[in-house]
């Protein structure tokens, strides 16, 4: 979600998940084919293999296209896990495969870099930065109509409204001062009027009070927190003059022209599984939990629990404006996302923001 590389690894309490394998459904991988004292014929055996290979070359005719994941895969892309459970990906001619997010990932490059049929999920910000440098992508379709940062403070605080920030201590990552700046001078708060102070990602910061708030996601932390009984207040970024997209999904612009056909497919399942998982939030979750986001048996409930919260939460951040989950997107709102980066200097020279997107592949446009 965020500008450069996810800041809230340290934050996340559910466990990594488990690894990922679309060739073979587990009930046949698992599968062990012989003639022998278990009972299985000669007949069965060839039987087996014979459907086997009939499901490897089904798989094989399915066009690969992968994803480059900026987080983890939990429901923040639960359009793609749905997508998958629903049998839409297949029905489209693909098969979808995904790579998550470490330190060694780069969407806005990777895509760009390794070629194929490759498509990657990026904060607005970080896909106007790339272009802005010159790496050939574009935005295709971006689940979350606003961003989702938040500035949060302790609910028992005298910190009712954004601008009693002043003179506060502000804790924010590195790459995202930007944020708060925003924020706040969006109340009339000057740079001077407030002390920023980089935290990295220990929340301790505010919970010990060596800050007065803290940059979050507002549907990560805040939530987790509240899980653990913890008051706190948080603040949109969203309403105080920070307009974003985030959850934007790219591709190479050599792969759009190239292959209009097959971006059309995957931005029509994308936009549909995120419809979906949006309109079914309990079920999305909890399939999200048993196939990709998995937790050990201590902690599977509250894993559930918690990305149940966390999608529900999605949902005012992906309606568009006239109430649909459509992730279609507009100029204006990446003309304001390019002129504050520029702003605050966070690119040196502005994008068009008229071709940095495009919503012909999308079927709710």
């Amino acid at each position: 979600m965020c500008l450069c590389a996810p800041i809230w690894a340290a934050l996340v309490l559910t466990a990594l998940p488990g690894g990922t394998d679309y060739g073979i459904p587990a009930s046949l991988g698992a599968m062990s084919v012989s003639a022998d004292s278990a009972g299985v014929s000669a007949a069965a055996a060839a039987a087996a293999l014979n459907s086997l290979s009939k499901r490897e070359s089904g798989s094989r005719s399915l066009t690969p296209v992968k994803f480059v994941l900026n987080w983890l895969p939990n429901v923040e892309f639960a359009g793609l896990w749905v997508a998958e459970q629903k049998g839409l990906w297949r029905k489209a001619g693909l098969r979808m495969s995904y790579t998550p997010y470490s330190q060694a990932v780069h969407p806005e490059e990777d895509v760009v870099n390794q070629g194929g049929n490759a498509f990657g999920f990026q904060s607005g910000a970080a896909v106007a930065i790339a272009v802005s440098r010159g790496i050939p992508i574009q935005a295709l379709y971006s689940d979350t109509q606003k961003s989702v940062f938040g500035l949060t403070v302790m609910a028992g605080s005298k910190i009712k409204k954004l601008s009693d920030l002043r003179g506060k201590r502000v804790g924010y990552q590195p790459h995202e001062l930007y944020v708060p700046e925003t924020m706040l001078s969006s109340v009339g708060l000057k740079p001077a009027d407030w002390r920023p102070v980089p935290v990295m990602f220990d929340i301790n910061q505010l919970l010990s009070g060596r800050v007065d708030a803290f940059l979050t996601f507002v549907m990560n932390l805040p939530i987790q927190l509240k899980m653990q009984g913890i008051k706190v207040r948080t603040f949109p970024a969203a309403e105080y003059g920070f307009h974003f997209y985030d959850d934007v999904m790219f591709a190479p612009t050599s792969l759009i022209a190239h292959d209009s056909g097959l971006v059309r497919r995957v931005v029509t399942v994308v936009a549909r599984g995120f419809e979906y998982a949006h309109t079914h939030v309990v079920p999305s979750a909890r399939f999200t939990c048993q196939k990709y986001y998995t937790a050990s048996p201590a902690r599977s409930a509250a894993n559930v629990k918690q990305q149940i919260l966390e999608l529900r939460a999605f949902g005012p951040y992906s309606k568009d404006r006239n109430g649909r989950f459509s992730g279609t997107m507009g100029t204006s709102t990446w003309q304001d996302s390019i002129n504050i980066l520029y702003k605050y200097g966070e690119i040196s020279s502005r994008p068009n923001p008229a071709t940095i997107y495009t919503n012909r592949f999308n079927p709710y446009r």
